[in-house]
């Protein structure tokens, strides 16, 4: 199955991003979080890493284009996959919107329960 490159919460407040340059194109290898494509934000210019091994089977957004977070970027799978039809414009990230916001995080709460976002000073 296909793997979707999404538009990543690159931080509070930052809704949308534009796609500046491709580094990676359809039909070329990746390595799992291999820089594939450079997006830049009010904030700041930054690659975005592959989220997983193989081939990027479709870029979607253009360079230049404006897109929101949670925007499908690319899928990334194996040679020959096909690629579901489906609405690009829709976000992916729409059951992130739809939770209830808590009052206040309990320490309890795993990173997996946490809305997550990407930025340059969070380490793996």
């Amino acid at each position: 199955m296909a793997t979707k490159l999404i538009a990543p919460r690159m931080g509070e407040g930052v809704e949308e991003m534009t796609l500046m340059k491709w580094l990676k194109q359809d039909g070329d290898t990746v390595e799992e979080l291999e820089a594939v494509v450079e997006v830049e934000t009010d904030k700041v210019v930054t690659e975005l890493p592959s989220p997983a091994s193989g081939i990027i089977l479709k870029t979607i957004a253009t360079e230049g284009e404006t897109v929101k977070v949670g925007h499908v970027l690319a899928r990334i799978g194996e040679q020959g996959e096909k690629i579901p039809e489906q609405s690009n414009a829709q976000p992916m990230m729409k059951e992130i919107a739809k939770k209830p916001k808590k009052e206040k995080e309990s320490s309890s709460t795993t990173r997996s329960e946490r809305d997550t976002f990407l930025s340059p000073w969070c380490g793996r």
